[in-house]
């Protein structure tokens, strides 16, 4: 009896470190996503202004 008492401790803090890691793995997750968020929200606007440069670069360029 001992020995299957000692096993399923063995196997609950396993379970209960898989389950901390998990919990660690989807906190990363959230912060990589808000972070994507961040970057696509700044990117956009600048990719906006770049197709306005090379707009006012061919039109310059034509009437050179």
């Amino acid at each position: 009896m001992a020995v299957l008492q000692a096993e399923l401790d063995l196997v609950r803090g396993q379970r209960g470190s898989a389950q901390a890691k998990v919990q660690e793995v989807q906190q990363e997750a959230e912060r990589l996503g808000a972070q994507r968020e961040l970057l696509t929200a700044t990117i956009e606007p600048l990719e906006g202004e770049v197709a306005k440069l090379e707009l006012l670069l061919q039109g310059v360029a034509e009437s050179a």
